[in-house]
């Protein structure tokens, strides 16, 4: 069975390990004490004091157990389809949201932030992907996006943006379906981190790439292997996110860089074959 992992750092020292597999996801905080783990807590609080908007967001990725808010999870464990349509979340200041294809409008689907809600299969055509406010049964609409399936096919709904000035926004993205070169895996990166125009990012011996926010680079060769990654503000070099994961060759993936600088960044890679 497919296994990712990852490692971030996040305030206070803490190291949030996941473990990724196609129908199951483990994910533990770590440290060589946890006695500071209240101190954790004050940061957020203090956050929220500061950014109310996000209180609830912050608060829910520390309380949710197991993954969190780490890539994965809700209903993404039924959508097993090789071709199909995803939703990525990368909206700190989105709650958890609900959506729906227009093809089968009764059919509701979970995704939060961080999430990725596993492929599914879409009737080919002209489409449209609802959002609305989660537990609201697709009555509190958000917003939409309009798209065509072709046959054999995979894409990505990216969500980016925020609740306040941006509004939620998404892109339509193709993912990587060809031939991939011996003894590598092919990436993309993404970029959902309010206050960042633009990122660098550069991971193991690959070339560094530029995205701009609500962006995607184009997929690029990766050694297959261990390999880690950085994320940096291009505007003045401030360190985002930064982390490790496994490369399998003849995989596609893409790596999601999101939140908010000085609040709260992650980079989640996701698996795309």
């Amino acid at each position: 069975m497919h296994r990712l992992k990852f490692g971030i750092k996040e305030d206070k020292g803490f190291v949030r390990q996941c473990s990724f597999r196609s129908s199951f996801r483990q994910c533990s905080l770590q440290k060589s004490s946890l006695q500071k783990a209240p101190q954790f807590f004050e940061v957020a609080l203090s956050l929220c004091m500061k950014k109310l908007p996000m209180c609830s967001a912050l608060l829910l990725l520390l309380l949710l157990p197991g993954c969190g808010g780490g890539g994965g999870g809700g209903d993404s464990s039924e959508a097993s389809s090789r071709f199909g349509v995803r939703v990525i979340h990368g909206v700190l200041e989105a709650t958890p949201l609900e959506y729906s294809y227009s093809s089968a409008p009764e059919s509701l689907f979970k995704v939060k932030f961080l999430d990725e809600g596993g492929y599914r299969k879409v009737a080919e055509g002209g489409q449209v992907v609802n959002f609305s406010t989660a537990n609201s049964g697709g009555t509190d609409h958000i917003t939409n996006r309009s798209f065509t399936v072709e046959p054999e096919a995979r894409y990505t709904v990216f969500l980016f943006g925020d609740q306040s000035e941006l509004g939620l926004r998404s892109a339509f993205l193709s993912d990587f379906l060809g031939e991939i070169p011996p003894n590598v895996g092919m990436v993309r990166v993404l970029h959902s981190v309010d206050s960042a125009n633009g990122i660098s990012a550069k991971l193991g011996s690959a070339s560094t790439v530029h995205v701009s926010f609500g962006g995607a680079s184009s997929y690029f060769e990766v050694p297959a292997g261990p390999v880690s990654y950085s994320a940096t503000r291009e505007s003045d070099g401030a360190p985002l996110a930064s982390g490790a994961f496994e490369i399998e060759a003849g995989r596609a993936y893409t790596l999601l860089i999101a939140g908010e600088v000085g609040v709260f960044v992650r980079g989640v890679l996701y698996s795309d074959s």
